[in-house]
């Protein structure tokens, strides 16, 4: 294909040891660890919309979101709190070269200090991209499908909604240690939104990059350094590997 993916969204996660709910003191121990100027949210149930929900009174214990807008239509960063884990999660549109190396400094710096906090020790870590393919005239998902599936129609019937997913798993070395690497590709069939509108049809391609559950495993700083300042390039990688 002649189009090059570029990004949509990314998410950069550590998974911890305990679930940091909703509280006010919370609230002021980590709002100015990401975004200091911004107010604290409840999260969104996922696969469920309804009236109001965005707007649902926080109460102690709950998880809780902290998130601001961008410049950008549709543009916004959010950091959600849920069990087990904190989400760092940037959604904007661009150059892949723009966008990912900037945000995951971002994200390295904050979770640094979360892990110097007393009584946080974080034991896995997840980088999350997800790209999108502009579908067009010149570039039908076809040319795409074809270099991955053995058939992509029936009696000459076009399949639709194609999605694929398949998992690597390697060893890396992570700060001079081996450490087991999940690399879990989603690729389907989709489209781009803007104010909620159908913008363009396009293959959207999401690359979840994960340390494997392993047992008493803990991550010290610098072995989180060693994991982010490798995800640049495994994403370019992966992307290569694909197309």
């Amino acid at each position: 294909m002649n189009t090059s993916p570029r990004i949509g969204q990314v998410r950069c996660s550590v998974f911890i040891s305990q679930f940091i709910g909703y509280t006010p003191e919370n609230v002021e121990k980590f709002r100015p660890i990401f975004m200091p100027d911004v107010e604290q949210s409840s999260v969104q149930i996922s696969g469920v919309v309804s009236p109001g929900q965005f707007n649902t009174p926080l109460q102690y214990g709950m998880p809780w979101n902290l998130s601001r807008n961008l410049s950008g239509q549709n543009e916004n960063e959010i950091v959600s709190f849920v069990p087990g884990k904190i989400d760092y999660v940037l959604n904007q549109t661009g150059s892949i070269s723009d966008i990912v190396p900037a945000f995951i400094n971002r994200c390295e710096r904050a979770f640094n200090l979360v892990a110097n906090l007393k009584g946080i020790d974080v034991n896995r870590i997840a980088f999350c991209p997800l790209h999108s393919i502009r579908i067009d005239e010149d570039n039908p998902a076809s040319l795409y499908w074809e270099n991955i599936l053995k058939r992509t129609s029936s009696n000459g019937i076009p399949c639709q909604n194609i999605e694929v997913n398949y998992l690597l798993k390697n060893n890396e070395i992570i700060n001079g240690k081996d450490v087991t690497i999940n690399f879990l590709h989603q690729i389907k069939d989709g489209f781009h939104l803007v104010n909620g509108k159908k913008d363009e049809d396009c293959i959207i391609i999401v690359l979840d990059i994960n340390t494997a559950v392993e047992n008493n495993r803990m991550f010290s700083i610098d072995d989180m350094h060693s994991f982010w300042e490798k995800c640049p390039d495994w994403e370019k990688f992966l992307l290569e590997n694909i197309f």
